[in-house]
């Protein structure tokens, strides 16, 4: 298996990556296109909450997708479930991905944090997915986002249907509504579907990608995913704008070589000479 986007060690975190700022406040960055890590995906903030591929099988689950490595989950049992069990209170907080989803018939949960026999009547979650909703407008392929306590919950789905190729989504939930971003735009819809307060998430349950951390059979993906980030504050417009142009710009260093291939938007790669100049290296002495 070979794959033209750069290996990690090529890849650059927080000051020496080339946008630092998308490294303020990220709480948790898995990013299986910076090359294939067996059972495990690295987290590379300093939380070190690494991912454990579950019910998968890395041989056949590490796949290239347009250009870079990525995972494939069949929508069966396949998830990752990882150390962190962020929990946002009920401040702002954003989570971000690539997606290409396969099946919309079913329910995709993408991103969770949530218990592993989730009980409606005293557990708390908040998840991103898209698909055929149980809750919500039925027959409906929108991305949604759910924040939930029980007696309290957000409901929010974006204006149009998203269902095919590799592309960036995410929200930020502010505190008191949530904005989803499809290609670095905000698509919301406009009213959510809400009860009671706002929710204040305390519960310090698993993050899962792919899936939910538990095997419910009801919430699991069924396509490829990549560049799964979250944030402990609200992005900003530019930010997204920014992480949707391609997949791992956050892990860009801050000098790129004389010979660079440039990565198009989705990860592919279009692979030429890139004649960098600048000022840094040529009248800086560096």
């Amino acid at each position: 298996m070979t794959a033209p986007l750069p290996t990690v060690s090529r890849w650059n975190t927080y000051s020496r990556s080339r946008y630092p700022k998308l490294w303020d406040g990220c709480v948790g960055a898995w990013c299986p296109s910076l090359g294939v890590s067996g059972d495990r995906v690295p987290d590379y903030t300093r939380a070190m909450n690494w991912g454990t591929l579950t019910s998968m099988d890395p041989a056949t689950d590490w796949v290239v997708s347009r250009g870079g490595y990525a995972l494939d989950f069949d929508g069966v049992n396949d998830r990752v479930v990882t150390g962190s069990t962020y929990a946002p209170g009920a401040g702002a907080f954003s989570v971000a991905f690539w997606w290409d989803g396969r099946d919309t018939a079913q329910y995709n949960a993408l991103v969770t944090q949530r218990a592993n026999a989730f009980n409606s009547g005293s557990d708390q979650t908040w998840l991103v997915g898209n698909g055929n909703y149980a809750i919500g407008p039925a027959n409906t392929k929108k991305i949604g986002v759910l924040i939930y306590t029980p007696g309290n919950y957000r409901i929010h789905l974006t204006s149009g249907d998203y269902n095919a190729g590799m592309r960036h989504y995410g929200f930020t939930a502010t505190g008191s509504t949530v904005e989803i971003y499809v290609d670095g735009v905000e698509v919301s819809q406009g009213a959510p579907n809400t009860s009671g307060g706002y929710p204040n998430i305390t519960q310090l349950n698993s993050v899962a990608f792919g899936g939910s951390p538990g095997a419910d059979a009801s919430l699991l993906a069924n396509g490829i995913m990549d560049d799964i980030r979250i944030y402990s504050r609200g992005l900003h417009p530019m930010e997204w704008r920014l992480l949707a142009t391609r997949r791992a710009i956050a892990y860009e260093p801050e000098y790129r070589p004389a010979y660079y291939s440039e990565t198009d938007a989705g990860g592919g790669i279009t692979s030429r000479p890139y004649a960098w100049q600048s000022a840094r290296i040529i009248g800086a002495g560096r």
